[in-house]
């Protein structure tokens, strides 16, 4: 498989997670917040997919010897970026619900 098959399909893989993004936000099941930052995470991941020699600069000052190397850093830094977002979020949703259900048994139990 040469290297414009995948680049091919990082691209059109791209451009379906944009598409689904828009989708989602139009729904209204993203905030604008979170749809900016994934948009712009998904262009740089369209930028990078299309123009990979661009990135050879940062990865030498880097001191990366692949370019595989800097994707897949990056791709972690963004998963526990994401994880620790929805760790926070998940208590906070369970601190709503516990105080929903402490308003709800002192209303029965009066």
């Amino acid at each position: 498989m040469n290297i414009f098959l995948v680049q091919l399909i990082l691209f059109c893989f791209a451009v379906f997670m944009l598409y689904r993004l828009f989708l989602h936000w139009k729904k209204e099941e993203i905030d604008f917040k979170s749809f900016l930052i994934w948009i712009f995470i998904w262009l740089v991941f369209l930028l990078f997919t299309i123009f990979p020699k661009i990135f050879e600069v940062f990865m030498l000052k880097l001191f990366f010897v692949r370019m595989m190397d800097f994707g897949m850093i990056m791709a972690f830094i963004i998963l526990a970026y994401i994880t620790f977002e929805n760790n926070v979020k998940m208590r906070n949703y369970e601190k709503q619900i516990e105080k929903i259900i402490r308003s709800l048994a002192i209303k029965k139990k009066k």
